[in-house]
């Protein structure tokens, strides 16, 4: 769930606020009660912008996010998934 503060509140507290959208919250800011904005991380921003990233950047934090290792997957894990077969014929 998002925080809130109002835009008076924020500014003695901006610093500690920033840090808070760094780690990954989201953060509303409020004029009167009515929500006026939000502040999130660069992160967060950039994929609601649909800046794509390569395959390769993608893959490594995929990685990183689910740590096979830690979790006792090993590449052998997938081995027998693919039937390594010529295929089936197939008439044109």
């Amino acid at each position: 769930m998002a925080k809130r503060y109002s835009i008076v509140d924020i500014r003695n507290r901006l610093s500690e606020v920033v840090h808070e959208a760094e780690k990954g919250e989201e953060i509303t800011l409020t004029r009167r009660g009515k929500p006026v904005a939000v502040m999130l991380s660069c992160d967060k921003y950039a994929r609601l912008r649909g800046k794509s990233v390569g395959f390769w950047s993608a893959y490594q934090g995929f990685r990183k996010m689910f740590a096979f290792k830690r979790l006792g997957v090993g590449r052998d894990v997938f081995a027998g998934l693919r039937d390594r077969g010529q295929g089936r014929d197939v008439n044109l």
